[in-house]
């Protein structure tokens, strides 16, 4: 039979708590108590995938770190490949497919970057010539081993991933010999091929992928095949340029065979100089050199080198300084063409992990140049680059090291358990943003951020959020006043779905799911709105689905000196999922606005005759109420706090529901700090660099809910004529806004089979409860 009463309210309870526990929100007491009540079972949990994370597994399971793993589709390409071949028109005006493919690497896990045609012939390139397995001691008559040298020196000009393997040797102590063989990965690959096309760089990394090794092969290479080439290699401190010149210059240069090695002019110090005097009757030497220095203002531009390669920049703290002297000499203007061209290269990385002696310079600067590369004002010269941990680890490895940074680590060390969970994904990034993670709190967990964004990534194309902009329509009998934005009243809006690469920016809406017809109270909204013309913060308007408990929508966009187009957006956003007012009578969904900066979209709203979509502060829960505004969430003093109690239970609690990455990209930088002051504050890490304005949105949408929960959520279709009164929005005679009852006809559309099939599940699970039994 069906149980009742208490036995009834407690197997609910334990229901919650078991959907609470598969949210991994629960300690070892509730734990406790699932388990002995039957509801944890010992054994491993079975976690069901979605047929998109299905996929991406397999992609990445079946992944190998090789630049020639798929050298059987190389027979595409045609038999004499040359670098016209692989070489980009331009260095500086990308191409689409170009910009996508970087974008696959820098956004994603590296496994899963796209193929990029160029790159793919620059390896089939190498991979050809690497398997004739030729070697000058296979020629002895001397006209045919200088034939050979000067075939491997243009071969080695032209491709420094067959430099590389072929001719690269590593100092490595744990090898019997003290050496080994340099064979590169698929983001070495990446490095050279880019280098190669003369391309500048910033990198982001986790440890140890050999992005500086990598570095050093180049810089060995460009001394050898150029005459009077200088480079400047710029390392943190003493130590490190030490080292690097030791081991990442000498070493590999001493590895060379003897045919392939000029001499050597000056190996002491930090300077590396290859010879400037030709033998009797020889062609001169390159007269080419590489000095390792420490940093300063002037280390890029002194002594006019063509190449600056700077490692481990989070550690440099002029960083900024040293890159403002050399921009004016990186380009010259081509007397042919007439556009700007860049003349010298800059190569600069930096790992996650400590940067204190940086004093956030790299965060500064990768930052400034992602937003320029984002905006496609691509004149900086700069590409951005960054390798996931997937470039060094396996997911089997991965998670051994995250095993024990997240337990023995700790206790070895003796350092906090939370800090050591946020170094390692400093040391081993999912994403960019890891990189610049600081030991203040999150307001969840690195579990739920990186659960998110895997998710995320591994939806299929057609399940994806859609990214476009939204339209109004006008009832053309109903003509606007001339000082409005726009010539006749809005009564509805249309949605104009965009390519994500969006190349005209027009795209200010993700959406997940769009509006579904036949239900009442199900969607919600909720805005932060911008309050200046410009600035660095973006308006944001999300929309909370009360019945699928997920974000359906949300529109993050800012265009300076265009906020009317962005409070347009918000509102038509609100019309769009108005599902309960046929066009022409639409009002919007409830709305709730950020009130300390949305006097200006709360006008706009009402002046386009919408104000009755926003909700009063009167009708907002007890602690998030008061304030010097009628309409509107006041978000000053306790009532911060509040709305940070109300963020963090709709990422604990709805986590798994929610399919917009931003969302989850928000949440990394989004942290714990206590000012110099004491005062404790929620916010970005950095907020001329982060954003928050997405979570603040969808929490709003989500108290916007819970501010009128008297309002149930159902689905209607069946039409039954009824008569309601309502609420509406009027200015008095005073010119105070008031709201005044109403007494409307309405259609209410009613399914009963809905309501029996409803019933029906909540029997059917009741009685699949322990302790049930069943008649």
């Amino acid at each position: 039979m069906v149980i009742t009463g208490k036995d009834a309210a407690k197997a609910r309870y334990f229901a919650y708590l078991h959907k609470q526990y598969l949210k991994g929100t629960l300690n070892r007491t509730q734990i406790e108590v699932l388990r002995r009540e039957g509801y944890i079972k010992d054994g491993p949990e079975v976690v069901k995938m979605s047929p998109g994370q299905q996929i991406m597994q397999k992609k990445m399971k079946g992944w190998k770190n090789d630049p020639f793993v798929h050298s059987g589709t190389f027979s595409r390409f045609k038999d004499n490949l040359t670098k016209a071949d692989w070489l980009p028109a331009s260095n500086l005006y990308h191409t689409d497919e170009f910009i996508n493919w970087i974008n696959s690497i820098v956004y994603g896990p590296f496994p899963q970057a796209i193929k990029y045609p160029l790159f793919e012939r620059y390896k089939a390139q190498a991979f050809r010539w690497l398997e004739e397995k030729d070697n000058i001691t296979n020629y002895k008559d001397q006209d045919a081993k200088r034939e050979y040298a000067n075939q491997e020196r243009d071969r080695i000009k032209e491709n420094t991933l067959y430099f590389a393997n072929k001719y690269g040797e590593l100092k490595e102590g744990d090898a019997a010999s003290g050496m080994m063989r340099y064979y590169a990965k698929e983001h070495h690959a990446v490095i050279f091929y880019l280098f190669d096309c003369r391309y500048n760089v910033i990198g982001g990394k986790g440890r140890q992928i050999g992005f500086t090794s990598a570095m050093g092969l180049i810089a060995l290479k460009m001394m050898l095949i150029h005459n009077n080439y200088y480079i400047k290699f710029i390392a943190e401190d003493k130590d490190t340029v030490e080292e690097i010149f030791t081991d990442k210059l000498k070493y590999p240069f001493g590895a060379l065979p003897r045919w392939l090695q000029p001499p050597v002019k000056s190996d002491s110090g930090t300077r590396f100089w290859l010879s400037d005097k030709p033998g009797k009757g020889k062609k001169g030497y390159p007269n080419s050199r590489c000095d390792v220095v420490a940093p300063k203002k002037t280390a890029i531009n002194g002594g006019s080198p063509q190449l600056a390669l700077i490692d481990e920049i989070g550690n440099i703290g002029i960083l900024g300084p040293m890159l403002n002297e050399a921009r004016p000499t990186m380009f010259w203007n081509d007397p042919v063409t007439g556009k700007f061209v860049l003349r010298r290269q800059i190569w600069m990385w930096g790992t996650g992990g400590e940067m204190d002696k940086g004093k956030g310079a790299y965060e500064k600067e990768w930052y400034r140049i992602l937003g320029l590369w984002e905006a496609k004002q691509f004149e900086s010269g700069f590409v951005p680059l960054f390798f996931s941990w997937h470039a060094r680890l396996t997911k089997e490895d991965y998670l051994k090291e995250q095993a024990w940074y997240y337990g023995a680590r700790a206790t070895e060390r003796d350092i906090d358990l939370e800090t050591s969970k946020i170094q390692f994904h400093q040391h081993y990034p999912s994403s960019f943003k890891d990189m610049f993670l600081s030991n203040s709190s999150m307001l969840v967990s690195r579990e739920i951020i990186e659960g998110g964004l895997d998710r995320c990534r591994a939806l299929g194309a057609k399940a994806r959020p859609t990214l476009g902009y939204f339209e109004p329509i006008y009832d053309y009998n109903d003509p606007m006043p001339p000082e409005s934005d726009v010539p006749f009243r809005i009564i509805d809006a249309k949605f104009y779905p965009l390519d994500d690469d969006d190349p005209d920016r027009k795209g200010t809406t993700w959406i997940f799911q769009h509006p579904e017809q036949h239900w009442v109270n199900r969607y919600w909204q909720g805005t932060d709105p911008i309050a200046t013309e410009s600035g660095h913060s973006k308006m944001a308007s999300a929309i909370w689905d009360d019945h699928l408990k997920t974000c359906s929508a949300l529109m993050n966009y800012r265009q300076s000196h265009e906020h009317k187009k962005c409070f347009m957006q918000a509102t038509l956003l609100g019309l769009y999922y108005d599902v309960e007012n046929p066009a022409g009578s639409k009002r919007g969904v409830p709305d709730l606005v950020e009130a300390n900066i949305g006097t200006n979209y709360i006008d706009y709203k009402e002046l386009k005759g919408f104000l009755g979509s926003l909700i009063f502060n009167t009708q907002l829960p007890h602690k998030v109420q008061g304030g010097a505004r009628d309409i509107g969430l006041d978000k000053k003093g306790i009532r911060a706090d509040a709305v940070i109690e109300y963020m963090t239970e709709v990422f604990r609690n709805y986590h798994y529901n929610i399919y917009i990455s931003v969302f989850f990209d928000q949440l990394t930088t989004f942290a714990y700090e206590i000012k110099p002051s004491g005062k404790e504050t929620w916010g970005p890490l950095n907020k001329m660099m982060h954003y928050d304005d997405a979570l603040d949105a969808l929490t709003y949408a989500y108290i916007a809910r819970i501010a009128c929960a008297h309002k149930k959520t159902y689905r209607t279709n069946s039409r039954v004529s009824q008569t309601r009164v309502r609420y509406k929005v009027v200015r008095d005679a005073n010119w105070n806004m008031i709201r005044v009852p109403v007494k409307e006809n309405f259609n209410n559309f009613i399914d009963e089979k809905d309501i029996r099939s409803v019933q029906n599940e909540a029997r059917r699970l009741s009685q699949s409860l322990p302790g049930t039994e069943k008649d």
